[in-house]
């Protein structure tokens, strides 16, 4: 079995997930700035979004080419995206974790496509590639689970602190909710990288 049609199928999707969050949003919200506080300086509203535009091409090629130089550019790229784009709290959430999810999977289909070029000898029905493309498999399917876990905790926090929401400090609206969800996310993220990270099947 060979790697290569799948993980060019994944890096497409990487691709539309994106433009879709990330890209699209981030030069709709440039536009929105602009018609409220940049009409005045337009040449540096201009740069601004030659600049942004450029940065999100260096950011697509590096998923077309699975570059871990970029790995960390680009998803820095995609998390403005997203906080440009999103302005519900519980989309807010599911940002967060596709933040994580593309950077693993970048990770992930970077180190299987060099291993898969490595193999080339070998016959597809071999069984040093069909461990490799099991192993992929599992790689993913627990990067995806952990995924689903970490948002399905997370919403499920949101809900009940929604449910039973206690006001905290002076400021009207800030309270168990936030405190609780930030708390959530940082520990469900930190434990899972360092305890559950499918990177070190």
């Amino acid at each position: 079995m060979r790697l290569k049609p799948i993980i060019w199928i994944i890096q497409l999707v990487m691709e539309l997930i994106f433009l879709i969050f990330s890209f699209v949003p981030l030069i709709l919200a440039l536009q929105l700035i602009y018609s409220q506080v940049f009409q005045t300086y337009s040449v540096f509203y201009l740069l601004l979004m030659l600049l942004f535009f450029l940065l999100g091409l260096i950011a697509i090629y590096g998923i077309f080419t699975l570059k871990l130089g970029l790995r960390i550019y680009s998803t820095i790229y995609f998390s403005l995206g997203i906080i440009f784009g999103l302005n519900s709290i519980y989309i807010s959430v599911l940002g967060v974790v596709l933040c994580w999810l593309f950077f693993e999977t970048w990770h992930i289909v970077a180190k299987y496509r060099q291993l898969d070029e490595e193999y080339t000898e070998y016959p597809d029905d071999s069984w040093e590639r069909t461990s490799l493309f099991h192993l992929f498999q599992t790689q993913l399917l627990s990067l995806g689970f952990l995924a689903w876990i970490t948002i399905s905790v997370s919403w499920g926090i949101l809900i009940l602190t929604s449910t039973f929401f206690i006001e905290v400090g002076m400021e009207r609206g800030f309270g168990t909710l936030g405190i609780s969800i930030t708390f959530a996310m940082f520990l469900l993220l930190f434990l899972v990288q360092k305890y559950l990270s499918p990177r070190k099947s």
